[in-house]
């Protein structure tokens, strides 16, 4: 069972972070793409918001396990 919630909350977890990846590489094609000068509108954004979404999306994957083993009693029902 633990090996269970541990695997949904990762791929939530992932999902929830490429749904926020995409929608901020799509506003910046849309809203800053003015920002990216003679390159490509696309390319900047990809590359852009990626550099700080990648970390940012590992380091709350590491957070997350860490804070599995002592909440694991909250996800199982136990009081």
């Amino acid at each position: 069972m633990k090996r269970q919630i541990a695997l949904l909350l990762v791929v939530a977890m992932l999902l929830s972070y490429l749904g926020r990846y995409l929608m901020s590489v799509l506003s910046g094609v849309v809203f800053f793409a003015e920002y990216a000068g003679e390159q490509n509108a696309l390319v900047y954004s990809l590359v852009y918001n990626g550099v700080y979404m990648i970390p940012n999306t590992v380091i709350a994957l590491v957070l997350a396990g860490i804070l599995l083993v002592p909440m694991k009693k909250y996800f199982s029902g136990a009081d």
